[in-house]
Formats: C-alpha cells, sequence, structure tokens
C-alpha cells in the first residue's frame, strides 16, 4: 500500500491491495475519516462507495457488478439501505425503496 499524508501527517489517501486481489483507494478528510472509498475485485466487481465523515457509516454506493449490471444505493444515518436503482443484466431496470428497517416497501420494474 501506498499513503498520502498532508502536512499535519493526517492520512489523506491511501492506494493498495488486499490478499485476495481487491484493490482499492481510500479518501480521508482532515481529521482521518473515510470520505470515500473505490474498489475493484478480480472478478470485475467494481464500486465506489461515500461516507458521512461524522459518523463513518456510508451514505451512497454505486457499483457494477462482475456480469456488467450496474447498481445505485443510497443509505439512510444509520447505514440502512433504502433506495436502489439498478438495471439487471437483462437490461432490465428497477427501482426498490425500504423502510427504516431496510424491508422492501415499494418496487418498480
Amino acid at each position: 500500500s501506498v499513503g498520502f499524508y498532508d502536512e499535519k501527517g493526517a492520512r489523506r489517501v491511501i492506494l493498495g491491495a488486499v490478499p485476495k486481489g481487491k484493490a482499492g483507494i481510500g479518501i480521508y478528510d482532515q481529521n482521518g475519516n473515510q470520505i470515500a472509498g473505490l474498489g475493484a475485485a478480480p472478478n470485475g466487481e467494481t464500486g465506489l462507495t461515500l461516507f458521512d465523515h461524522s459518523s463513518g457509516r456510508g451514505r451512497a454506493g454505486l457499483g457494477v457488478a462482475p456480469g456488467g449490471s450496474p447498481a445505485l444505493v443510497l443509505f439512510d444515518s444509520n447505514g440502512i439501505d433504502r433506495a436502489e436503482l439498478h438495471v439487471a443484466s437483462d437490461g432490465k431496470p428497477a427501482l426498490v425503496l425500504a423502510d427504516s428497517t431496510g424491508k422492501t416497501v415499494a418496487g418498480l420494474q
């Protein structure tokens, strides 16, 4: 891994790979909290996650599955998946909305 630090020594960017072959970039704010992450797995899966810097929870994610299907996911302040827009491998789009427990309450396909 390679790290980039600011003039105060705070970690700002980490670029590296983990043992199972996943490569990624982590971006951090001036306090060392992760605010964005980009990863790519050997199977072709890729993802970008944007974090709430104060809680550390993921709030938005954009990814592409190994088969090429894209998805956008929005999380609430508790990290619960609340909305997902995706396109299936057959080209059909879908929108799924969930309640505060993550249970699906509405969807369009």
